[in-house]
């Protein structure tokens, strides 16, 4: 019996030997699932072109702004070296062309960039900024003359009358005081002395003729 005891005893350390003792499993780890990374929208490509109606300008004068090759509808700006400078705003009609007139008020002289806002790039056109024009100087108007108001003509009265012999004395003066006046007086005067001469020359011829003779001694 005892035997017997011992041998179930060996028989079941044996069988407890034989058993491997089960590991503990560990828990899963989780792997985070990563986001996918958002695709950036595709850049536009530039596109259009913008042109000048002249190369060269003074400031303060005005200029046409056109250009071709944008979007039907497209609203377009067009500045002057950088965006802060807007110039005027336009919208390219069907065919994707625009056309506007811009003012240079303020802006220097030099040389510079009128562009159309794009992205990436704007489009641009170059231009020379001269010096502004001189201000004409205005014209004086001539004042207009006064005209001259005319004199009432004297209303003859009873006492005028006696204003001819004046008038006539003072025209006699004029005459004599004038060369030829003065030359007729020095003829008449010629002519009074030649008279009084050959009246004298006439009597005294007549005297010695009527001297009787013997007389003279």
């Amino acid at each position: 019996m005892t035997r017997i005891v011992a041998a179930l005893a060996l028989v079941w350390l044996a069988t407890t030997a034989a058993t491997p003792t089960p590991t503990p499993t560990g828990t899963p780890t989780s792997t985070p699932t990563q986001a996918p990374t958002p695709t950036p929208p595709p850049t536009p490509a530039p596109h259009g072109s913008v042109n000048l109606s002249v190369a060269s300008a003074p400031s303060g004068s005005q200029i046409n702004v056109s250009g071709s090759g944008f979007n039907p509808g497209e609203a377009i700006v067009v500045f002057i070296d950088s965006a802060d400078h807007t110039l005027a705003p336009a919208v390219a009609d069907g065919s994707g062309n625009f056309n506007v007139a811009v003012s240079l008020n303020n802006v220097a002289a030099g040389t510079h960039q009128v562009c159309v806002q794009q992205q990436p790039q704007p489009r641009c056109a170059q231009l020379d900024v001269q010096a502004a024009l001189p201000s004409p100087t205005a014209t004086p108007t001539p004042s207009p003359s006064p005209t001259p108001s005319p004199s009432p003509s004297p209303t003859s009265t009873p006492g005028a009358a006696t204003t001819g012999p004046t008038s006539r004395s003072g025209a006699l003066t004029a005459f004599l005081t004038s060369p030829f006046g003065i030359i007729l007086i020095l003829l008449l005067l010629a002519a009074l002395a030649g008279s009084i001469f050959w009246i004298v020359r006439n009597r005294r011829a007549q005297a010695r003729d009527t001297v009787p003779p013997g007389t003279l001694g």
